[in-house]
């Protein structure tokens, strides 16, 4: 039985930190963890989840003492996990679709499987979104930047495949941590690094809310989305691994 960390990253996010918290905690299922890093919240989020921390020993919160932004956050958070865990990357404002997914996730990890992505369903209408598994000529020639944006929620990988990035790749050329477009920053490097040693989960197991004023996808975010997009991938691509 594998040990998966559902690693929770998140601002502001009130009204639905309810959801999201339960949908990781009541995971049937016996061997996880859950990390919840807190961006110095100022409505309650913070509150909430302590007093969740005193009734779940498998909960850790933390609160940045200053801010900080996802892939920061993603990074500290994937530090505390236990060695050999497959992290589970959970916005605050998002939430697991049922109780089953850790089981889902069980039937596709093996020993040549070192990161996963997939499907969502939208939390507005109830359509599923994903953009399917990445060719076999993109695998070959290493063109997972060149190819449009597809590993998208639920986003998976395990612990000792995320520490084969550079710390610097996860920051702007100003060696500043990124702010927005963080799953871009982790989520191609150990593509590259996999190869063939990935697999897309056409099943959605995961909810994202569109109903979040918050979110990057939005306002002047997004520009700044796009154009740390675009330094992303002009940067090198890193070489296949034989082995973790």
């Amino acid at each position: 039985m594998h040990h998966y960390t559902i690693l929770m990253t998140g601002h502001n996010s009130k009204p639905w930190i309810e959801q999201s918290l339960m949908s990781a905690l009541l995971q049937d299922y016996d061997n996880f963890d859950v990390i919840a890093m807190d961006a110095q919240t100022d409505d309650g989020t913070y509150e909430f989840l302590k007093e969740k921390e005193k009734e779940y020993d498998n909960l850790t919160v933390v609160r940045n003492e200053v801010r900080q932004y996802q892939p920061q956050n993603i990074y500290e958070g994937t530090r505390m996990s236990k060695d050999g865990s497959i992290i589970i990357t959970l916005d605050f404002d998002d939430c697991l679709l049922h109780k089953d997914v850790l089981n889902t996730l069980n039937k596709y990890y093996n020993d040549n499987v070192w990161m996963t992505y997939g499907s969502y369903v939208k939390s507005s209408n109830g359509h599923v979104a994903g953009f399917g598994r990445y060719s076999d000529q993109v695998i070959k020639d290493n063109a997972f930047r060149k190819d449009q944006w597809r590993s998208t929620h639920l986003r998976t990988f395990r612990r000792e495949l995320y520490f084969h990035i550079d710390e610097k790749d996860l920051k702007n050329d100003d060696g500043e941590w990124f702010k927005v477009a963080g799953d871009l920053t982790f989520m191609w490097p150990m593509l590259e690094m996999c190869g063939d040693r990935f697999e897309f989960i056409p099943e959605p197991l995961y909810v994202y809310n569109e109903g979040n004023n918050n979110s990057v996808n939005r306002g002047e975010q997004a520009s700044e989305q796009l154009n740390n997009e675009k330094i992303l991938r002009a940067r090198t691509p890193y070489n296949r691994l034989e082995t973790l």
